[in-house]
C-alpha cells in the first residue's frame, strides 16, 4: 500500500505538440494514508536529510525573494 501510486502524465505546454512524450511529466498520486505517514517521518528526521544551499523551493522559511536575492549578489 505504501509503495504503490497511480502515475498520471500532465502535459508541460499545452500549446506545444501534445503527441511528443518529451511534452509531459510524471505525476505520482498516492494514498492519503501514505502521504500521512510519509509526514510524520520528514517531521521525525528532517535534522538528517540534507539539501543543497542552493535549493530555495520546498524549503522551511525559504522562497522566490531568496533566491532573487542571490542572484543579485
Amino acid at each position: 500500500m505504501f509503495g504503490n501510486g497511480v502515475i498520471v502524465p500532465i502535459v508541460k505546454n499545452k500549446n506545444g505538440d501534445i503527441t511528443s512524450l518529451d511534452n509531459y511529466r510524471g505525476i505520482t498520486v498516492s494514498t492519503c494514508l501514505s502521504k500521512l505517514f510519509e509526514s510524520c517521518i520528514f517531521y521525525s528526521y528532517e535534522d538528517h536529510f540534507r539539501s543543497s544551499p542552493l535549493q530555495f523551493g520546498f524549503k522551511r522559511n525559504m522562497g522566490c525573494s531568496h533566491a532573487i536575492f542571490f542572484l543579485d549578489l
